[in-house]
C-alpha cells in the first residue's frame, strides 16, 4: 500500500469516527453496513474517481459528506422523486434519462445502484434502460456495483442479463464478484466492468 493510500486510510478512519453516529444509527441493515464499511472504505482509499450513486433516501443522503472530505472523489447522486437535496451534485431525474445525453457519456468511474431494482426501477423495460444508461455513462474501465434483493420467492434483477452487458469483477474491498448479506431479504452485491 502506497504512502498516499495509507494517508487516505487514516483520513477514512477519521471520517468514520466523526460520522460514526450516521454509520450506526437507526439499526442499519447488514447490507448497508457492508456498503458503508467495506465498499466505501476501498473506494475512499483507492484511485481518483467520479462516482454516481443512483437512488437517494434518508439512509444515504448523507453519503456526500463522506466524499466531500476527499479531493480525489467527485460524488454525485440521482433520484427522480427525492426532493430534500438541492445541490449541484444532485440530479432530479431517472438514470434511464441519462442515456444519449452527451454530457454524461463516459463520465463516471463508479456507478452504484443499491436497492433501486424493485424500489422504483421495477418494470423489465426500465431495468433494461437503466442498465443501458449505466453502461453509457461509465468510462471504459469503470465499475458498476449493484445491490439487490434475492430470496426463494423473488429476485429484483436478473444478473444473467447484467452479465450479458458487463464483465464480472471483484467487488471493491472484497475478493469475489458476489457478496450475499445476512439481511432477511437476501440482499446481495455484485460488481461488473464495462
Amino acid at each position: 500500500m502506497s504512502i498516499f493510500n495509507k494517508l487516505y486510510l487514516i483520513k477514512w478512519c477519521w471520517v468514520r469516527l466523526s460520522l460514526n453516529h450516521y454509520f450506526e444509527s437507526y439499526g442499519k441493515s447488514d447490507d448497508r453496513r457492508f456498503l458503508e464499511k467495506i465498499i466505501f472504505k476501498e473506494i475512499f482509499c483507492g484511485k481518483q474517481a467520479k462516482i454516481l450513486f443512483v437512488g437517494v433516501h434518508p439512509e444515504s443522503e448523507w453519503y456526500s459528506k463522506i466524499w466531500s472530505n476527499n479531493p480525489r472523489i467527485r460524488y454525485e447522486c440521482i433520484d427522480p422523486v427525492y426532493k430534500k437535496l438541492n445541490r449541484e451534485d444532485f440530479y432530479r431525474s431517472r438514470i434511464q434519462d441519462l442515456y444519449g445525453v452527451e454530457d454524461f457519456q463516459g463520465k463516471y468511474d463508479i456507478v452504484i445502484m443499491n436497492g433501486v431494482f424493485g424500489y422504483g426501477i421495477n418494470e423489465p423495460k426500465d431495468i433494461e434502460d437503466s442498465l443501458a444508461a449505466a453502461k453509457y455513462i461509465m468510462k471504459s474501465d469503470a465499475v458498476l456495483i449493484v445491490g439487490y434483493r434475492k430470496s426463494d420467492q423473488f429476485c429484483d434483477v436478473d444478473t444473467k442479463r447484467i452479465e450479458e452487458l458487463f464483465k464480472k469483477v471483484n467487488i471493491p474491498g472484497v475478493k469475489n464478484h458476489r457478496q450475499e448479506n445476512l439481511h432477511s431479504n437476501g440482499h446481495c452485491f455484485v460488481a461488473y466492468k464495462k
